[in-house]
């Protein structure tokens, strides 16, 4: 059965983007799609309907599709040019999300998180010395210090 989530035809900047994500536990739905200032921010919504949840408050565009942790309390995506990992709960949105990579040139893409939740891996496009053409490498970012 298909059902229809959003409904946002009526407001000042209709539309959803990206790729959608649902929580391990199903409970949520992850997407993109602007706020009342023109921004693209990140909102969930319930599979059984109701309203959406703006859960990023950034002051410019999210740049990715979120990955879930998998406790389903946490979500890491891009925002300026750097993956940033934000809760998600009803703390305010500054105390709520993290830069885990500094701001680069290029941005990192295809973020994975690992399923005990304690590795992020990414790929980053990186030019040897002396070398014009950069290559893909693989990254990770390790959440937990005693791995």
């Amino acid at each position: 059965i298909q059902r229809r989530l959003t409904h946002t035809a009526d407001s000042k900047y209709p539309g959803c983007k990206g790729v959608v994500r649902s929580s391990p536990d199903g409970t949520k739905i992850a997407f993109m799609a602007k706020d009342k200032n023109g921004i693209q921010q990140i909102f969930t919504v319930s599979p059984l309907g109701g309203e959406p949840v703006q859960i990023t408050n950034h002051n410019s565009d999210v740049q990715s599709a979120v990955r879930w942790s998998p406790d389903n309390k946490s979500m890491i995506y891009l925002w300026d040019n750097s993956i940033v990992m934000c809760e998600v709960s009803d703390r305010p949105f500054e105390e709520r999300f993290k830069r885990l990579t500094a701001k680069t040139t290029e941005a990192p893409y295809n973020l994975v998180w690992s399923d005990d939740g304690a590795t992020i891996a990414f790929n980053r496009s990186v030019s040897a010395k002396g070398e014009s053409d950069p290559k893909i490498q693989i990254f990770i970012i390790r959440l937990n210090s005693k791995k």
